[in-house]
């Protein structure tokens, strides 16, 4: 639940989509950041998403790279800890 104008708005089922551009500041180490739009059944937000990770070895050309996030929208913000698995061509 958020609220927007004065009123309560519930959020379901959010996807996020965003095009970031990836920086390495220290090997292994990068931030990201990029805009996106936050889509839901109710209403829709632009976001402007930043993060960081590092990069740990899985396999040949395979990593596991634990994330920090925040995404920034008009009417309120949001922090994300994940785990994404990325494969290096």
């Amino acid at each position: 639940m958020i609220e927007k104008d004065s009123e309560d708005l519930e959020r379901k089922n959010v996807l996020i989509i965003t095009a970031v551009a990836t920086y390495e500041i220290l090997p292994k180490w990068g931030v990201f950041l990029g805009p996106g739009i936050e889509l839901e059944s109710q209403h829709n937000f632009a976001v402007l998403r930043f993060g960081t990770g590092t990069l740990y070895l899985f396999k040949k050309d395979w990593n596991i790279i634990p994330v920090l996030t925040f995404d920034h929208k008009v009417d309120y913000t949001a922090w994300e800890i994940s785990i994404a698995i990325a494969k290096r061509f």
